[in-house]
C-alpha cells in the first residue's frame, strides 16, 4: 500500500471512530424514527413536507449532538485527571514524560475555561513536534522546522479558521536521549485528548540513510491509535555531524510541506467529525498558500473525495465491521435530511482542486443520489432512475448548488442530468 492510500485509509478509521465513540445505532435510530415518519406523511399529502415535524427532526438531531458534545468534554476532563494521577504514581516520570510542559496546561489548551457552560466549551486538537532520533538534528535542524511549522500553523488555521491546531514551540526536551517509539507510548495514557504527533525519523537503508515523518494519532475514538511513516526526498549517505545554513532551507523546504499536510489532514477529520466545519487543506492547497507539486495536489483531491464519500454522504468503501459503519451510515444520512447544506460545504471545499473534472463528476453523482435516499428512503443508481417526484421543492435549493459547482470545476457532462431532474419533478405538479 503507498504513503497516499495507506493515509486515506487512516482518515477514514479515524473519522469512523469519532463518529462511533459517542454515538451508536439506537441514538441515531431515534432520529431516523422521527424522519421516516415525516416522509410517510410527505407521500400521504403529496409531497407536502410538515414543517413542524421537519424541524422537531431537525431540533432532536441537535438535541443528540448536543448531549453527545457534553459527554465528550466531561469525558476528556476525567481523563485529564486520571492521567495527573498516573503522573503522581509514576515512578519514572523524568525519563518517562518527554514534553516541557505539563498535562494540566495541555488540558486547558484543548479544553479552554473561557465560558461557564460546559455546551459552549469547545475541544480543539492538540499537536506535538517530538525530537528526532538524531542527535545533531535535533540540534541544528530541529529549532528551524518547529518555526516554520509553527509560523503556517499560526498564519493559516488559528489565525484565519475555526480549524484551531495548538501547538507549542520547543515542547519536546531534547536534552534527553534521541527519540524512541516507547517516548509515544509513555505519553498516550498521561495525554488523553485527541493528539497528533510528528516525528523526524531516520532509517538505514542499503546504501544511505532516509529521513521519514513518523505519524501517530490517538484519543480520537475507544481505543483507536495510528501510526505512519512517511517517506521524503531526504537522502544521506552518512548522517551530518553539522548541517549548514543551505542543508537547512533544503531540507526545511522539503520536510515542512509534508509536515503540514499531515497535520492538516487529520484536523479537517477531526473538525469535520466533531463540529461539522468543512475541510481547510484543500482550499490552501488551491491557493498555493502550502507550496507542493501539482501532483500532490492531485493525490489530495482524490483523497478528499473518498473521505467525503465515506464521512459526509454514507458511501462506504472500507473493511470495518458492520455496526461502525451502519452507524456512520446513519449519521450521514440523518445530516443530508436535516442538514444537507453541511456535505454541501464539505464538496465545495475540494471540488475544484483536482484538474481532472471526473472527480468532480463522480463527487457530484453521489452527492445526488446520497440526497435522494435520504430523502425518500429510496435508492438509485444513476440519476435518471431518481424518481424526481418525490423530492420536495426545498430540495431542489442543494441541486441547484450541485449544478453551479458542476460548471465550475468543468464537470458539464453531469449538468443536465441534474437539470433533468428539476425539470421531472416540475412535469409532476401537474
Amino acid at each position: 500500500m503507498d504513503f497516499f492510500s495507506a493515509i486515506t485509509f487512516a482518515s477514514i478509521r479515524i473519522g469512523i471512530a469519532i463518529y462511533n465513540q459517542y454515538q451508536n445505532q439506537a441514538t441515531t435510530e431515534k432520529i431516523k424514527a422521527e424522519q421516516r415518519e415525516i416522509k410517510r406523511q410527505e407521500l400521504q399529502n403529496n409531497q407536502q413536507r410538515d414543517m413542524e415535524r421537519f424541524l422537531r427532526s431537525c431540533q432532536l438531531q441537535e438535541k443528540l449532538e448536543l448531549e453527545k458534545h457534553i459527554y465528550k468534554i466531561r469525558t476528556i476532563r476525567n481523563d485529564f485527571l486520571d492521567s495527573f494521577d498516573k503522573m503522581i504514581h509514576q515512578e519514572n516520570l523524568e525519563t518517562g514524560y518527554r514534553l516541557n510542559i505539563s498535562p494540566y496546561i495541555i488540558q486547558h489548551a484543548v479544553i479552554p475555561l473561557s465560558s461557564e457552560n460546559i455546551e459552549d466549551t469547545r475541544q480543539e486538537l492538540f499537536c506535538i513536534l517530538t525530537g528526532s532520533n538524531n542527535h545533531n538534528f535535533n540540534r541544528d535542524m530541529l529549532p528551524y522546522l518547529d518555526d516554520a511549522i509553527c509560523d503556517l500553523l499560526s498564519k493559516y488555521w488559528n489565525e484565519s479558521s475555526n480549524h484551531t491546531v495548538c501547538y507549542y514551540q520547543n515542547i519536546w526536551d531534547t536534552s534527553c536521549p534521541p527519540f524512541s517509539n516507547e517516548d509515544i507510548e509513555n505519553l498516550k495514557p498521561l495525554i488523553p485528548t485527541p493528539t497528533i504527533t510528528l516525528t523526524p525519523f531516520f532509517s538505514e537503508e542499503e546504501s544511505h540513510y532516509l529521513l521519514s515523518i513518523k505519524l501517530n494519532v490517538w484519543g480520537m475514538g475507544k481505543g483507536l491509535a495510528i501510526a505512519i511513516d512517511f517517506p521524503t526526498d531526504v537522502r544521506f549517505n552518512t548522517l551530518p555531524d553539522k548541517y549548514t545554513s543551505r542543508d537547512i532551507d533544503e531540507i526545511i523546504k522539503k520536510l515542512v510541506p509534508c509536515a503540514i499536510c499531515l497535520i492538516g489532514q487529520v484536523a479537517d477529520i477531526f473538525y469535520w467529525t466533531n463540529f461539522y466545519l468543512p475541510p481547510r487543506l484543500p482550499y490552501l492547497l488551491g491557493k498555493n498558500s502550502i507550496s507542493v507539486p501539482e501532483s500532490v495536489k492531485e493525490q489530495y483531491a482524490i483523497i478528499y473525495s473518498k473521505l467525503y464519500n465515506q464521512l459526509a454522504i454514507g458511501f462506504q468503501e472500507t473493511s470495518n465491521t458492520e455496526e461502525e459503519l451502519q452507524t456512520v451510515a446513519d449519521i450521514m444520512d440523518i445530516n443530508m435530511y436535516n442538514h444537507p447544506e453541511r456535505s454541501v460545504q464539505f464538496l465545495r471545499s475540494f471540488i475544484t482542486l483536482s484538474k481532472d473534472p471526473s472527480i468532480a463528476t463522480e463527487a457530484i453523482k453521489n452527492s445526488m443520489i446520497a440526497l435522494y435516499r435520504a430523502k425518500t428512503d429510496k435508492h438509485a443508481d444513476r440519476l435518471e432512475d431518481i424518481d424526481a417526484s418525490l423530492l420536495h421543492k426545498s430540495d431542489f435549493t442543494i441541486i441547484s448548488q450541485y449544478a453551479d459547482m458542476a460548471k465550475k470545476c468543468r464537470a458539464v457532462s453531469i449538468v443536465p442530468d441534474l437539470m433533468d431532474i428539476i425539470r421531472r419533478n416540475v412535469i409532476s405538479w401537474k
